[in-house]
């Protein structure tokens, strides 16, 4: 296999932008990509025209990203205008094909190049050195390219797959939280059999359950963070010390950092058993609100909320199920105070509908069945894509 510069094997068109007054939303012109927030997975989606382009790509050509982030590739299919955040690419002596994969895979090789200037950008001598294994024989080419559309076919498959498990688990969740399973196992209709509910705080709820706050039926607790400048409290660690970041919707079984005993003894923090869950009570962006579950014996820092649930009365699944679903609404919780993160007790004051036990453990398996089929397919494209 030879290795040859972009250039050799390919023309280069760097993008050019064309003047705002003569870009519309209208259609007036060919359409128009200022850059690769247009991208879409594999071809652009595109809003704007230009009537007086500088720069015009073919359909056909492999569009680049050559501003950040560096390396975002799509396809056109059609013409378009593009702005100087992109490059065309037409490969000449190599299948477009096996350049279109080819590229892919020597992306990263753009990025740290971009990574070394003050602004993340390569330029056209920089694009033109991109260094690109190539087959000899074209026949190669095309073999190689055909078994990487096929893993991008099941790839593309399998993630639709799991867009449509999400989307009926989440019908799921509203209404198996909601209206509940009959002594049938029907799901309860309020329109067909509305004496089958009563009005509640939190709404129509079916006439045995009931309304607790969290606090009623789970002891609610959370750990601590030794001193980072003690070694002993760290170096040689074998407790596992959960963080806020590792509480993201599945079960934790191992945990990036460990503390000593040493450390669980002075900070009298508590080891909390599997099934007990965890909720993130701050954190950056959308971590807050967020539960993850219990795989080991674990500690946690300050910022979890460890939630033990009293097992005569709801079920550990149910209410980590039921606190997945209200995630915005537990989020909410801190609004009505004078800090936007949560607290022990504004976690122990949300509201939830609680069933009879022997309902919640129906509602629990029915869920964990919809789960487990999407966590199946998401690690059937993790392979995919490996």
């Amino acid at each position: 296999m030879n290795k040859e510069k972009l250039s050799n094997i390919a023309q280069l068109n760097m993008g050019q932008s064309p003047g705002s007054e003569f870009v519309n939303e209208t259609g007036d012109g060919i359409p128009f990509l200022q850059g690769n927030a247009e991208f879409g997975e594999t071809i652009p989606e595109y809003h704007l025209y230009c009537k007086r382009p500088n720069k015009i790509c073919q359909a056909g050509d492999i569009l680049i990203s050559v501003r950040a982030p560096v390396g975002a590739l799509n396809k056109a299919p059609i013409e378009f205008c593009i702005g100087r955040g992109l490059a065309a690419i037409t490969f000449t002596d190599v299948l477009p094909e096996y350049g279109w994969h080819a590229l892919n895979l020597q992306a990263s090789d753009l990025r740290r190049v971009a990574q070394g200037s003050t602004f993340d950008a390569v330029n056209s001598e920089e694009l033109a050195r991109l260094i690109i294994p190539v087959p000899e024989n074209p026949t190669e080419q095309a073999l190689i390219a055909d078994i990487l559309d096929t893993l991008d076919d099941a790839i593309h498959q399998t993630q639709q797959l799991i867009d449509k498990l999400k989307n009926v688990r989440a019908g799921l969740l509203h209404d198996l939280l909601t209206y509940g399973i009959d002594e049938h196992g029907d799901l309860r209709d309020p329109v067909r059999h509305p004496e089958q509910f009563k009005e509640s705080e939190l709404g129509m709820i079916p006439k045995d359950w009931e309304v607790c706050q969290l606090v009623q039926v789970a002891t609610i607790s959370s750990g601590s963070t030794p001193r980072r400048t003690e070694p002993k409290y760290w170096d040689n660690g074998t407790i596992a010390w959960v963080k806020t970041g590792e509480v993201n919707y599945r079960t934790v079984l191992t945990t990036e950092e460990q503390i000593t005993e040493l450390a669980v003894t002075h900070y009298r923090l508590s080891i909390f058993e599997p099934q007990t869950i965890l909720l993130a009570m701050y954190g950056q962006g959308n971590t807050r609100g967020r539960v993850a579950m219990l795989g080991i014996p674990a500690t946690t820092n300050q910022a979890c909320a460890a939630i033990v649930s009293n097992s005569d009365i709801v079920d550990y699944g149910y209410l980590y199920h039921y606190l997945t679903f209200h995630y915005t609404a537990i989020r909410n919780l801190s609004h009505g105070s004078n800090q936007s993160n949560l607290s022990e007790k504004l976690v122990g004051s949300f509201k939830l509908r609680v069933p009879e036990i022997k309902e919640q453990r129906y509602i629990t398996d029915a869920l964990t069945a919809s789960l487990d089929m999407q966590l199946a397919e998401e690690q059937t494209l993790i392979k995919l894509k490996k």
